[in-house]
């Protein structure tokens, strides 16, 4: 049993070696695919990562009655802290905003000018998608003032999170795209090879190999392919960030880029890789094999 799946991977080495200008084809095509697969998800989760950090940099400001006492103010905030896509509250007692206020203006300005600001409350976002319903929810409220409405950047704040659909959108058809180009380009090369040594394969039917032992190389040189091309791939996405990152260093506000997931990386584009040449080498040899 040993020897013989000892035979099977050395067949399948010897028949990369004597076929290395069709596996070089293979490897590069898949690495490449999978080189584009891995940007457009790098940029992606990194976009989408910023996307959701805006949710913390958007604000409402909703304004309470006159009259309204500290106590009802705290059991206020506290309802509004419950509800969902909300991540803070903050209470800005009237006395505070207008002496922020008065700051900004001359004393002439402001001197002998009654307080006009009412108590308010400064909201924090955790999720774009539930500022409608916050904003509706929280104007409800018996305590707030209906003359004074909830003010926020309700255009701004729709128009990030239509991009961040979009991006999501755009990242999953390309991906899946791309995904099936891969394996495409793998099943031919696979394809390729099979015809390219088909009398090998019938001399050893004629000697008494199994089918299984006649299939089996190959799909290991498919998966073998596959395996190459994401690593191929990591190797190009690392090279690319490194590049682009010398490129930021010169300009010091835009920061530095996160560590590039090389282990992470590596398992899932190689384990693509791996799983779509098995399948896409078996599919290539059904059809020319199967009798």
């Amino acid at each position: 049993m040993v020897d013989r799946i000892a035979f099977i991977f050395v067949e399948a080495l010897q028949a990369m070696r004597r076929n290395v200008t069709m596996s070089i084809a293979a490897i590069s095509t898949c690495g490449l695919a999978l080189f584009l697969l891995g940007g457009i998800s790098l940029v992606y989760v990194a976009l989408d990562s910023w996307g959701q950090s805006l949710s913390g940099k958007f604000e409402m400001r909703a304004y309470l009655k006159d009259g309204v006492k500290p106590p009802e103010i705290s059991k206020v905030a506290g309802e509004i802290r419950s509800m969902p896509g909300v991540k803070a509250v903050f209470w800005i007692p009237r006395d505070k905003a207008w002496e922020r206020e008065k700051v900004k203006y001359p004393k002439e300005v402001s001197q002998g000018l009654e307080n006009p600001l009412p108590d308010a409350f400064k909201i924090v976002l955790s999720d774009l998608n539930q500022a409608d319903a916050v904003e509706q929810s929280v104007q409800r409220l018996p305590q707030m003032d209906p003359q004074n409405p909830i003010q926020y950047l309700k255009a701004e704040q729709e128009l990030v999170e239509q991009s961040r659909s979009f991006l999501r959108w755009l990242a999953g058809s390309l991906g899946a795209l791309l995904l099936l180009t891969a394996g495409v380009l793998i099943y031919n090369a696979i394809r390729m090879t099979v015809f390219s040594r088909r009398k090998e394969a019938r001399i050893m039917r004629l000697v008494g190999a199994s089918l299984f032992t006649v299939r089996v190389p190959y799909m290991i040189e498919g998966t073998l392919h596959g395996l190459a091309g994401g690593a191929l791939a990591c190797f190009l996405l690392w090279a690319c960030q490194l590049s682009l990152q010398n490129r930021l260093e010169a300009f010091t506000a835009l920061g530095q880029l996160p560590p590039f997931p090389a282990g992470a990386a590596f398992l899932v584009l190689g384990g693509i890789g791996a799983l779509y040449g098995f399948l896409a080498s078996w599919i290539a040899l059904w059809v020319p094999m199967r009798s």
